[in-house]
């Protein structure tokens, strides 16, 4: 029999090769999901703790920091550590108000903004 040209055993080989192309797609797509599942959470709560941020504003009422271009309220367990410039690491979530440690605790800048380059020695 020929089918458009074509052998009955031309076809059935390209209709095998045409589901073996889609199975292999198929569990490829599978294990590219799985993958992006085992590299960690991209979102959410998870996904902020360790994230390195830098003071921007240190008030009485409240403090903020930049994490990843956005602004949070912070709170420390050290808040008279947080001057403006300093880095802090973000170590739990309460709230709405990122948890945060000081970076460098030994480093008190008394409000001079840390312009991220070492000085050269």
């Amino acid at each position: 029999m020929i089918i458009m040209g074509l052998s009955l055993t031309t076809v059935l080989e390209l209709w095998i090769a045409v589901m073996v192309a889609f199975a292999f797609g198929f569990w490829l797509g599978r294990l590219m999901a799985r993958w992006k599942l085992i590299r960690g959470p991209m979102t959410g709560k998870e996904s902020m703790i360790g994230k390195i941020g830098v003071i921007v504003r240190n008030q009485k009422s409240y403090t903020e920091a930049r994490v990843d271009s956005q602004l949070w309220r912070v709170k420390s367990v050290k808040p008279e550590s947080l001057n403006p410039g300093t880095e802090v690491r973000i170590t739990d979530i309460e709230g709405n108000s990122l948890i945060v440690e000081s970076i460098h605790p030994e480093d008190t800048s008394a409000g001079l903004a840390n312009t991220g380059s070492p000085e050269k020695v």
